[in-house]
């Protein structure tokens, strides 16, 4: 196998050593310089380049193209056009080596980078290419095919030239894993001279559907909208014009030039190219602008379908990217659709981890979707359960208030509390583990869950502020109020409850702590214990999978002592809980 990398250029002195090197496997390297005045040509010949040079005027890539074609040797096998912007990717003689030279191939493809979303710099602030190639994010890939045999093609059109088969040839391809070849831009030269030779290849060659679309996207380029909207339109009815992405790009741009026709060309190219993500973006895009968010939601969804990213030049970064993640994210939050909100949401941030605006959505979509079940266990205290939940009623972020009395005695108590109040009964003497389970399975779904006492003491903003903590903190499991008399401290991080230290040094407040809605579904209390230890429990559990537990200074509350164990303790309440600490003591000695 004998290859040929070859290119045209122009004043490439800064490129062309690292062309160069990329291509050193090969047998010939070959450029055909075309007026450089600066040092271009000198590199070249210093790196072993072959360099051919000739001024054509007037100007045409096809001509040029052509005349290094024809200074090939002909004992090549492949021709690989490397632009001098572009550079070889590690491993792609190899990977060439695998392609049959006996005329059953006639054109590889290859993955091709055209841009990049992001880069790696040096020391000096410049593009380290290759370590861009490694680390960087590449931008729009597609399947490239400026690899030929060495005499089954020929160049043509004045710019965007392409390669067509010879007369006698037949276009033959495969796709070759581990061939890539990469481009890194040069922005600061001009395209001041494609428009002109695009109008003169329209000229040429007026049945000619691939470079009409081309001319017309020029002409859109340059503000020429009428003449643009002309072409775009010729595109569409032109006899060769069967590309459906191609016709569906004439039709995007066709939206953009004319407003008030905006929503029927999108939903037309929605139609000419539906598994295409590029059009389903851009009606997105539409509706979120008019703030039609259920043909928005409809849309990004829509296009979120599309899983199948076709290897062509057309595709979009943003398409592909977090943009229809986002878009149903915002138009489900306007629908009042929380979870899905915040499940698009997540995908969105997961593609732009650095994006702040992702972040803050995501914030106001855990914020919305932040509702919490209080559950309240109840015997003899009906004084401090009145004023606790006239409090909860005036809170907001609550989507149900449980108060689960302890027998028939206790629930017969419970008949001045408001109907909006689900009140529940449990045998007497069952155990507050078994009332806080029985609370827990009313829950509202995806709520947290809020278990407290009737003998705490809390303002109107301690439930919202609870949920607030737990959406903007993932990592945190179990979170519970500041509850000391003095000064509130920094936010603390606890492995164990405060076994009656009401004085801040505790850990967790069994009496007052909410589980987040995500290990609701996983939890429930263990019903052997009848009294204490069930936080204890919890506290381990909700370490075990790996979450916090914290104390917040962003909520306080106060806790009173227990007039139900002061005056109206369970019976045999001390043994009960001597008990209680031995079936503790034996679980988690077995988890240790």
């Amino acid at each position: 196998m004998k290859v040929a990398v070859v290119s045209i250029m122009k004043n490439e002195e800064k490129f062309v050593k690292r062309w160069a090197d990329s291509c050193a496997q090969a047998d010939y390297r070959i450029l055909l310089d075309t007026g450089s005045s600066d040092n271009a040509v000198a590199v070249a010949k210093e790196c072993g380049v072959i360099v051919h040079e000739k001024v054509f005027n007037p100007w045409r890539f096809d001509h040029a193209r052509n005349h290094l074609l024809d200074l090939i040797p002909h004992d090549v096998d492949w021709i690989i056009n490397l632009d001098v912007d572009e550079v070889l990717g590690v491993g792609w003689y190899e990977a060439l080596q695998g392609v049959p030279t006996d005329g059953s191939i006639t054109r590889p493809r290859y993955l091709y980078t055209w841009n990049w979303h992001s880069f790696v710099h040096d020391d000096d602030g410049n593009v380290d290419i290759w370590a861009t190639i490694e680390k960087g994010k590449p931008g729009l890939q597609y399947h490239g095919d400026k690899i030929t045999a060495r005499f089954s093609h020929r160049w043509k059109h004045p710019v965007h030239e392409v390669n067509i088969t010879r007369e006698g040839q037949k276009e033959a391809q495969c796709f070759v894993e581990g061939l890539r070849i990469y481009h890194f831009a040069d922005n600061t030269k001009s395209r001041g001279s494609y428009l002109p030779l695009l109008i003169q290849s329209v000229e040429e060659d007026p049945e000619d559907d691939r470079n009409t679309y081309y001319c017309a996207r020029e002409l859109y380029y340059y503000g020429r909208n009428e003449e643009a909207i002309k072409l775009f339109k010729r595109h569409l009815v032109m006899e060769r014009s069967k590309w459906n992405a191609e016709r569906a790009f004439s039709m995007r741009y066709l939206a953009k030039m004319i407003p008030d026709e905006a929503e029927l060309w999108l939903l037309r190219a929605c139609g000419e190219y539906p598994n295409g993500r590029e059009p389903w973006a851009d009606l997105a895009r539409y509706y979120y602008n008019k703030k039609d968010w259920e043909s928005l939601l409809f849309a990004a969804k829509r296009g979120l379908r599309i899983s199948n990213k076709m290897a062509v030049y057309l595709n979009e970064a943003d398409a592909w990217g977090y943009l229809l993640h986002d878009m149903a994210a915002l138009a489900s939050y306007r629908l009042g659709h929380y979870k899905d909100a915040l499940n698009y949401g997540k995908a969105a941030l997961a593609m732009e981890p650095d994006d702040q605006r992702l972040k803050d959505n995501l914030a106001w979509y855990k914020k919305a979707l932040a509702k919490v079940t209080v559950v309240i266990p109840t015997k003899s205290n009906i004084s401090g359960l009145t004023a606790l939940t006239g409090v909860l009623m005036r809170s907001e972020g609550i989507s149900k208030v449980v108060v689960v009395a302890d027998g028939p005695e206790a629930y017969s108590k419970l008949s001045s509390l408001p109907d909006s109040i689900v009140k529940i009964c449990v045998s007497e003497g069952v155990g507050i583990h078994a009332m806080w389970n029985a609370g827990m399975a009313l829950a509202a779904d995806n709520d947290h869950i809020l278990l407290i006492n009737d003998d705490v003491i809390l303002g109107t903003s301690v439930v919202s502020s609870l949920a607030s903590f737990l959406c903007e903190n993932d990592n945190v499991g179990l979170v519970c109020p500041h509850y000391a008399n003095t000064p509130v401290q920094p936010d603390i991080e606890t492995t164990t409850t405060c076994r009656g230290r009401y004085d801040g040094t505790g850990g967790m407040a069994g009496f007052c702590m909410m589980i987040a809605n995500d290990l609701v579904p996983l939890w429930r209390f263990d019903e052997t214990m009848k009294w204490w230890y069930g936080d204890d429990d919890l506290v381990n559990w909700v370490i075990s999978q790996g979450r916090k537990c914290m104390i917040t200074d962003k909520a306080t509350c106060h806790h009173a002592h227990s007039q139900t164990i002061d005056n109206d303790p369970p019976a045999n309440f001390a043994a009960t809980v001597n008990n209680d600490r031995l079936i503790y003591e034996r679980k988690w000695k077995q988890h240790a």
